[in-house]
């Protein structure tokens, strides 16, 4: 999965000592698949919903996970490439995919995003409403934010800086009518 992997071995003296060593090889087999799920991920990450297209079309899974350990909707949200988001989950991408290694969902990125991108604030609701009926469930706990979508929301509405984007959220999350996750 990565070209290289840390490890821990012990010398002799029993000091700890860090050792960078190739993972063993991928089949050909996984080799191709990883390399098609990174292809993925870069037209994805580069909003070429075109290339994003012919790489479906010729096979390759929507929700493949490449090398970075994140599906081609997540690079898309990540970088704000909301037609090349929208083009996946009309493919098929789970909206509500398990997070990645780094904790995010989907919409738990796109929440984020919501705060600290400097796109337009209404572009981000709007693909957070795409990611909600797709299925994305904004009323389940989620590891990342440490609360629901919902409630991370509420709290969004009520700062003075986030409030606008905190409200418009919660018109988003009500028009599902999802309850919290502590209901």
């Amino acid at each position: 999965m990565f070209s290289w992997l840390k490890r821990l071995k012990r010398s002799a003296d029993k000091s700890p000592e860090f050792v960078y060593e190739d993972p063993p090889p991928l089949s050909a087999e996984k080799q191709r698949e990883l390399d098609a799920a990174n292809a993925l991920f870069r037209a994805a990450w580069n909003d070429d919903v075109s290339r994003v297209d012919v790489l479906l079309d010729s096979g390759v899974p929507v929700d493949a996970i490449g090398e970075s350990g994140e599906a081609a909707l997540q690079a898309a949200i990540e970088n704000c490439a909301f037609t090349t988001m929208r083009r996946l989950l009309e493919r098929g991408a789970s909206a509500d995919r398990y997070p990645n290694r780094d904790g995010n969902s989907p919409l738990s990125h796109a929440l984020e995003m919501a705060i600290y991108s400097t796109v337009d604030r209404q572009e981000i609701v709007d693909a957070i409403k795409s990611l909600c009926s797709h299925g994305a469930q904004p009323g389940r706990f989620d590891g990342k934010l440490n609360r629901s979508a919902v409630e991370y929301a509420a709290e969004l509405a009520a700062h003075d800086q986030t409030r606008e984007i905190g409200r418009a959220l919660l018109v988003v999350f009500d028009q599902y009518r999802l309850p919290t996750s502590r209901e």
